[in-house]
């Protein structure tokens, strides 16, 4: 059985500051996409091809960033890694981006933005 997700805040973070660790995120990435959910068109996300300095020109403050040790053997022959994203949440359609990193970079992360787990 898996164990359960751990989160991180991300509160304390500014929007220059969430671009930079998304791209953080990307360079270290094993892979990256973007979803839309726009319900005029299917209730459910739908993958697409967009550069990713076009998705992050739509994070803002009031966008969902999130930082997730991920605890799922199913996804990756390990059974952790890091995911790393937004949900833009106020826009319609909306949108989302999904960085997943291994988790050799937790204290990377961790360090550099000064994150803290939720308990």
């Amino acid at each position: 059985m898996d164990k359960a997700d751990v989160f991180y805040r991300t509160g304390h973070l500014g929007v220059k500051a969430k671009k930079q660790f998304l791209r953080d995120a990307r360079d270290k990435s094993i892979r990256w996409w973007t979803d839309i959910l726009d319900c005029n068109e299917s209730w459910a996300r739908q993958k697409i091809d967009m550069p990713f300095t076009d998705i992050l020109g739509k994070l803002t403050q009031k966008c969902h960033f999130v930082f997730i040790i991920r605890n799922m053997s199913f996804v990756y022959e390990q059974n952790q890694f890091l995911e790393i994203g937004f949900c833009t949440l106020a826009h319609k359609p909306e949108y989302f981006l999904f960085i997943h990193c291994e988790i050799e970079h937790l204290d990377y992360f961790v360090d550099k933005y000064k994150l803290k787990t939720i308990r």
